[in-house]
């Protein structure tokens, strides 16, 4: 589904201010960023697999301490985020969200407050595990968010599954949006996981919701690469073909429209090298 909110996305700016706070995993915080975050209900790892994993991630740490350059983060996230991934999609545990009564319930309380506190680009809850693309509002801090989500639907889960145990892990992994390309990546990583784990439509919950845009009002040069510029859509393809030229931020990309076939969407080089530089 989407929206008709629009929400302007700004990336990762490596010479903005970063405050990077570690528990088990390190986490990078910016001002006015969005996050890719996964949680996870306690028993979807093994103990064992999750100590190999935690000691190698450790020695690993000793040697690259953060702040980490982008050959280290990839890594990084390669060596034990991609890792701990496919142990979550090989549905381990009693994946209770598996069920939709209790999904719902985990639904319920991640949108409790989008649009007001955070916005939420996208989201798919597992059997095991939640992946989101949220944005915390001014004034919000992620941590405190995710806290009180995890602890609100924690609790309302426990007492229809009639149980008293730990359901969530209490750490949460999140990742900064680099830029508008990353958050496509992402985008279509949370579409493609069902599938990915084989799961039948009615083992998870998934909403595209499409909030994120790209902020135009920081990129006022490239008014000069084209007749117009616009925060497309999908119908805003329809509504400006005749125009002679289009810049168009169109699914975190920047592509030109035809004026003579709407369907011939592609990336000029003077374009494409003009956006390097602002991390698109």
């Amino acid at each position: 589904m989407t929206t008709s909110r629009h929400v302007p996305f700004r990336g990762f700016d490596p010479h903005g201010e970063v405050v990077i706070a570690r528990r088990r995993l390190p986490h990078w915080r910016q001002i006015g960023v969005a996050y890719f975050i996964t949680f996870r209900l306690a028993d979807s790892v093994p103990q064992p697999l999750l100590r190999q994993w935690r000691d190698k991630r450790t020695i690993w740490l000793r040697w690259h301490p953060p702040p980490w350059h982008t050959d280290e983060q990839r890594e990084y996230e390669k060596r034990f985020l991609e890792r701990m991934q496919e142990w979550l999609d090989a549905g381990m545990g009693a994946c209770h969200m598996r069920r939709s009564d209790v999904r719902a319930q985990v639904e319920l309380c991640l949108l409790q407050f989008d649009g007001k506190r955070y916005d939420i680009d996208a989201f798919v809850l597992m059997p095991n595990h939640v992946h989101a693309v949220i944005k915390p509002t001014l004034g919000y801090d992620l941590s405190t968010l995710l806290q009180g989500i995890k602890g609100i639907s924690a609790n309302r889960c426990n007492k229809m599954l009639g149980s008293k145990s730990t359901f969530r892990m209490d750490e949460s992994y999140d990742h900064i949006v680099r830029d508008a390309k990353e958050l496509a990546v992402f985008r279509n990583y949370i579409a493609g996981n069902p599938a990915k784990a084989g799961l039948r439509a009615d083992e998870y919950s998934l909403q595209l919701r499409n909030v994120l845009m790209p902020c135009l009002r920081h990129l006022p040069a490239l008014s000069m690469l084209a007749d117009r510029i616009v925060c497309a859509t999908r119908s805003d393809i329809q509504k400006h073909r005749r125009l002679p030229s289009v810049v168009l931020f169109f699914n975190g990309e920047i592509m030109q429209c035809d004026r003579l076939n709407v369907g011939a969407l592609m990336m000029p080089r003077r374009v494409q090298r003009f956006a390097r530089g602002f991390g698109f």
